[in-house]
């Protein structure tokens, strides 16, 4: 017994300098090794966002007499109801130079094509809750080119406020011009949707502005 406690005790004594030399060699490969960084949470929530262009929300950047001014100019026949198309935007967050540059591109604020008889802001195509007409303003027949008539730019203004606020539009996360042209007017339908971001684009700012007329 006394010769086995005695054996263990030297390989004991022994083992000490060996760990003594495994320890310093960790020590100086932990030093001399290339430091690993793993991003921060602030370093990646402080990285530039790429912009995801202009927002149709927001609060008013155009007053209701600059929209009364506009369509007087623009000769249209919602003249004077600056007030009525300016309420709607407002209710729905929207702003209305938004809404007021897509009635522009659409139909010249009511001058061009079937806005003339839909009194519609955005020249829509049939809903639920409005009457669907065909060119001709008669009752839609199957096979006919249809559209959403309202009886007065109020209505149409408060329809396509409520179309763009709807699940189809801000529900699926399109909120922007540029986001939501390409389902508004795609190109497989016969539209330019760069060119149609575009106009509302340049229409918008130019009102921002303080001018009038739009230069193309």
């Amino acid at each position: 017994m006394e010769n086995i406690e005695k054996t263990s005790a030297s390989a004991s004594s022994g083992m000490l300098p060996l760990i003594a030399v495994i320890v310093v060699i960790g020590l100086l490969i932990a030093f001399l090794s290339p430091a690993v960084h793993h991003p921060a949470v602030h370093q990646q929530t402080s990285q530039s966002v790429p912009s995801s262009g202009m927002s149709i929300y927001g609060k008013p950047t155009i007053t209701i007499v600059q929209i009364n001014k506009i369509l007087s100019y623009y000769h249209s026949p919602a003249a004077g109801q600056g007030q009525a198309i300016y309420n709607e935007a407002v209710n729905y967050g929207i702003d209305p130079a938004i809404e007021l540059a897509f009635f522009w591109h659409e139909s010249g604020f009511g001058e061009n094509g079937m806005a003339r008889i839909t009194h519609s802001i955005g020249n829509l195509r049939c809903i639920d809750n409005a009457a669907c007409v065909n060119t001709q303003g008669g009752v839609c027949q199957p096979g006919q080119s249809c559209y959403a008539s309202f009886p007065s730019y109020d209505a149409g203004a408060k329809a396509w406020c409520a179309l763009l606020s709807s699940s189809l539009y801000r529900g699926d996360g399109l909120t922007t011009v540029e986001s939501i042209i390409p389902r508004y007017a795609p190109a497989a339908d016969n539209n330019d949707e760069q060119a149609y971001i575009n106009s509302v684009e340049t229409a918008v700012q130019t009102w921002r502005s303080g001018r009038v007329e739009v230069v193309a």
